[in-house]
């Protein structure tokens, strides 16, 4: 069945994957730390307006975790900001991919959700076609894991 959400969430693909792109460019002439305040500054209004629509007091046993999950997605962002600068994105982000299992095995242990047979193969599909890549890439000697800048027109 499709549901209109299922078009909301191929927005949000289409988003990141334009962000991811917007980031690569960015890294050519912009730190990755100036690129992480900037998006600090834009979306924290941005998340303020859409929090006001549901705003629910904070208590002070929730500060400790909002802390952790701040920090945490900073040094995700940072650090995803510098694999694009240092990387081709054709190898940095079928890596990035390898979330979608290791969300499952989280929620598994922290949530006690069940793991079934689709879980197992699409975390299989992720790992080959992450392996197929970096090999493809190996082989055609592109994507260096180098430090150096990215060559003029590469994505």
């Amino acid at each position: 069945m499709v549901e209109p959400a299922a078009g909301l969430v191929l927005i949000a693909a289409a988003g990141y994957g334009l962000s991811l792109i917007f980031v690569k460019r960015l890294t050519r002439d912009v730190s990755p730390a100036a690129i992480v305040v900037w998006m600090i500054l834009i979306q924290l209004p941005l998340g303020l307006g859409a929090s006001l629509t549901d705003w629910r007091p904070v208590h002070a046993a929730d500060i400790p975790w909002m802390v952790v999950a701040g920090l945490g997605a900073l040094c995700a962002h940072y650090c995803q900001a510098q694999a694009l600068k240092r990387l081709d994105a054709s190898v940095a982000m079928p890596i990035d991919f390898l979330r979608v299992p290791m969300a499952a095995v989280v929620g598994s242990y922290a949530y006690g959700e069940a793991i079934d047979l689709w879980v197992f193969l699409g975390g299989a599909m992720i790992v080959l076609a992450n392996y197929r890549t970096v090999m493809t890439e190996r082989r055609a000697g592109v994507g260096s894991l180098s430090a150096g800048p990215a060559p003029p027109g590469s994505v």
